[in-house]
């Protein structure tokens, strides 16, 4: 009897620790795929970003106010958190991976903009 408690407890550790998010050899999670949102505030547009298999990330948006393109570099912490942005025109943007989605706050110093962004996992 305890032989089989003991087998049904274990099963059921097992089942549970494989819910958790996953987790390359590198001790990174994956978040790599292709994502893709909007941004609104004092600023509107959309963005588009890929997270590769080290959690870089890259891409671009779309400044619907301004009329142009932008170009979008960061990276994502193991957590989900991560920090993008545009040295050229100091837009930052700085969320939360959570499962499919991400989201948080953007600013940008140089035009005194702010606002707040989300997305999805596309890919």
């Amino acid at each position: 009897m305890k032989n089989k408690l003991f087998f049904l407890c274990l099963i059921a550790l097992i089942a549970v620790s494989s819910c958790k998010k996953t987790e390359k050899d590198d001790g990174l999670t994956d978040y790599s795929g292709q994502w893709e949102g909007t941004f609104s505030g004092e600023d509107n547009g959309t963005f588009s970003v890929t997270i590769n298999s080290q959690n870089q990330l890259s891409g671009s948006g779309y400044s619907t106010n301004w009329s142009e393109s932008f170009s979008l570099t960061g990276t994502v912490d193991a957590d989900g958190t991560f920090n993008a942005g545009n040295a050229s025109t100091g837009a930052v943007f700085a969320g939360t991976i959570n499962g499919n989605n991400l989201a948080g706050n953007w600013n940008n110093q140089s035009t005194s903009e702010s606002g707040t962004f989300k997305g999805q996992k596309v890919n």
